[in-house]
């Protein structure tokens, strides 16, 4: 089933890039800016996620010449379609706030993996909801910055959707360990987008301030989202 941002998307999107088209010291440079410059804005996933998945590509999928095209069926690095769009869509973001260096290539760039993501999100079959939650994260965090290719509000209604759904806006202590930190991060990262959207548009909150029990505070010892 395709993500509802992709349902009306009148964007004509052109080739998806070839990750093994791009020298890794320019791919590790992008993930390195968006880890240290956008990750602790809108931490969506995990930074211990981020660099195991580029990592795992380094050594296997990019040095594999019999490895199928990248935006394809995962191969030996045992990545699935998730982790290859949360990559592509966090070089996406990279790539747009490097525009000051060559405004024309970045923009150009940042199309080609947001069009790459696309092809892994719309091959997805099975993921969690969390993970729904953090594809709706990411691609509002690249709506941001790109709203002719995706629709902000279509991403933020459906977070909000599914947070609600799985009642992330309240204190759970009966789960497993790690688990807790993660509903709470991603509840307040669908919290701010929200409020800062309805906010711009005035329109009414999802989220009344006496209904939300999660504590803001996190532990000091999170497990990879």
């Amino acid at each position: 089933e395709k993500h509802p941002s992709l349902q009306n998307n009148r964007h004509n999107p052109g080739a998806p890039i070839n990750l093994r088209s791009v020298p890794f010291s320019a791919i590790n440079r992008m993930i390195q800016n968006y880890v240290d410059i956008h990750l602790p804005q809108y931490p969506c996933v995990s930074e211990n996620a981020v660099n195991e998945i580029l990592d795992r590509i380094q050594h296997q999928d990019l040095k594999d010449p019999n490895a199928l095209p990248i935006h394809h069926v995962p191969t030996d690095a045992g990545l699935g379609h998730f982790e290859y769009f949360v990559l592509l869509i966090a070089l996406a973001i990279s790539a747009m706030t490097l525009t000051w260096k060559a405004d024309y290539q970045a923009r150009v760039a940042s199309e080609s993996f947001y069009n790459a993501a696309v092809k892994h999100l719309q091959a997805m079959t099975d993921h969690s909801e969390i993970q729904a939650l953090q594809i709706s994260l990411l691609l509002a965090h690249y709506a941001h910055m790109c709203p002719e290719r995706v629709d902000n509000w279509t991403c933020i209604s459906n977070a909000v959707r599914i947070v609600l759904n799985l009642g992330l806006y309240l204190e759970c202590n009966q789960l497993v360990q790690g688990e807790p930190y993660q509903r709470s991060v991603l509840f307040w990262v669908a919290y701010g987008m929200e409020r800062s959207l309805c906010t711009n548009l005035r329109l009414p909150l999802s989220f009344p301030e006496e209904a939300i029990t999660v504590k803001v505070g996190f532990p000091d010892d999170p497990v990879a989202l």
